[in-house]
């Protein structure tokens, strides 16, 4: 199967879109992820996989640290925007509102959940790597809708 096919296939999966933080010796990275899923409530785990081309990937190979999860709402697609791109302003967070969690992650505020983990075990995935995280606190903000991405573009829940 080549590429285009396969990634035709793929982008009929729905899915929320994530903003993933990871602290770097007193800086903070972000990235836009929607290859990320809750795995187990007991023990309470999260699973988020990274293209290893990605510079975030290192951040996570060579941390110990925890890491930030804001599934974004309907509001916060030019933050999605902001962070899937490959430009310097993926590593800042100026002009965009904030809250630091309980371990020190920095959140995306008006978000429709949060979470942090403690980065667990990784696995080699082929193209990317497989982080597994367990939470260490987590909140939903239900009255925010979640952003949805689904073939290749961004939808809302009606």
């Amino acid at each position: 199967m080549i590429d285009k096919d396969l990634k035709d296939v793929f982008s009929q999966l729905a899915a929320g879109v994530t903003l993933i933080t990871i602290g770097n010796g007193g800086s903070h990275h972000a990235m836009t992820a929607t290859a990320f899923m809750p795995l187990s409530i007991d023990p309470p785990l999260v699973l988020v996989a990274i293209e290893k081309k990605n510079e975030t990937h290192k951040l996570f190979c060579s941390s110990k640290n925890s890491f930030g999860i804001s599934l974004l709402s309907a509001n916060q697609q030019g933050i999605s925007d902001r962070y899937a791109r490959k430009d310097p302003d993926r590593y800042h967070f100026e002009g965009v509102e904030t809250f630091t969690g309980p371990a020190g992650s920095v959140l995306i505020s008006g978000c429709s959940a949060a979470v942090e983990a403690e980065l667990s075990k990784e696995y080699d995935a082929g193209d990317h790597t497989i982080f597994i995280g367990k939470i260490s606190w987590a909140q939903a903000y239900a009255e925010n809708q979640p952003l949805v991405y689904w073939q290749r573009g961004y939808h809302y829940l009606t």
